[in-house]
């Protein structure tokens, strides 16, 4: 577990099972297209389990995105594979809180929080080709392009990875 993070807009903290029904709320087409379909409480309640038994193994960490404003869940953000040489960077956004900038201010709290301070291993962020927001957020953050990927489903995706390197500078104000 890691402290409350407080951005200009945002409260980041770990995710609860107190989530499972406002996950679910938000779990639209939109966020289904990169995120998990979730069809009822009772399948958000058992990938909140085998996530809470992850975590417990120091293998992930997922936090929760909050508006200062009104406490509304404004989506989430995931760290991955923690005890590999390279961890992966996953997000999702409301589609109504998207456009605003609040994923940047969160990956941006995050990383220097944990990845700078704590973790300090490279990131990888995967992304889907035609996320264009996604793509310009991986840019704006300082990850580099490293190769381009097609799934199992012919699927095109982009990996990008932010390196320790360059960690510091993409992360100043």
């Amino acid at each position: 577990m890691f402290p409350e993070i407080l951005t200009q807009r945002l409260k980041i903290i770990p995710l609860t099972i107190e989530f499972a029904q406002a996950i679910l709320d938000q779990n639209s087409a939109t966020v289904q297209q990169y995120f998990i379909v979730f069809n009822s409480l009772a399948q958000v309640q058992r990938w909140l389990e085998d996530y809470f038994k992850l975590e417990a193994e120091g293998k992930k960490i997922e936090t929760v995105l909050l508006s200062r404003e009104d406490n509304s869940l404004v989506g989430m953000v995931a760290f991955d594979h923690l005890k590999n040489s390279e961890i992966e960077l996953r997000i999702w956004v409301s589609p109504k809180f998207q456009g605003l900038g609040l994923a940047k201010e969160a990956c941006k709290a995050l990383l220097s929080e944990l990845i700078l301070t704590q973790i300090r291993k490279p990131v990888l962020y995967i992304v889907n080709k035609e996320n264009i927001p996604s793509i310009n957020l991986a840019k704006s953050l300082g990850f580099g392009l490293i190769r381009e990927i097609t799934d199992e489903d012919g699927d095109d995706y982009l990996e990008f990875k932010l390196d320790g390197r360059y960690l510091r500078l993409s992360l100043l104000p």
